[in-house]
């Protein structure tokens, strides 16, 4: 039933951490499943997935990790609900975000854990603990 009907519609289908190409098959089948149009977006961390006949080689993109001042932000922005900290917790900001070697869903967990947390000393207890 769902395949009858994206072979009538452009849709744009999310494969999200994929981790074996074998999966590919039961989700994303043949071309002839889709209308023309449709994308599909696989996230992978085995670049072997990529490797399967389907997918085009040039519609692969490879994301970079943050670096240092992006991940700045995104812990800020999930810490205190803005894109910079304030100078009081810069320098741990900055130790905080280097540990996450500019992963965001790791800073995105460090961001929300700070979030309700009001000055240094406690930041300083919640990294010890």
């Amino acid at each position: 039933k769902i395949r009858k009907r994206i072979a009538a519609e452009k849709v744009l289908v999310v494969l999200d951490d994929v981790d074996d190409e074998s999966q590919l098959d039961p989700l994303a089948g043949a071309t002839d499943w889709f209308c023309l149009g449709s994308r599909i977006t696989i996230t992978c961390r085995n670049k072997k997935v990529l490797r399967a006949p389907r997918v085009k080689e040039n519609g692969v993109y490879e994301l970079k990790v943050l670096d240092a001042t992006q991940s700045v932000q995104l812990l800020s922005c999930h810490a205190f609900g803005k894109e910079e900290p304030d100078a009081k917790f810069a320098d741990l900001s900055n130790a905080v975000a280097s540990t996450s070697a500019g992963l965001p869903l790791a800073l995105v967990i460090f961001g929300s854990h700070f979030f309700d947390v009001k000055t240094v000393k406690e930041w300083k207890d919640r990294l010890e603990s």
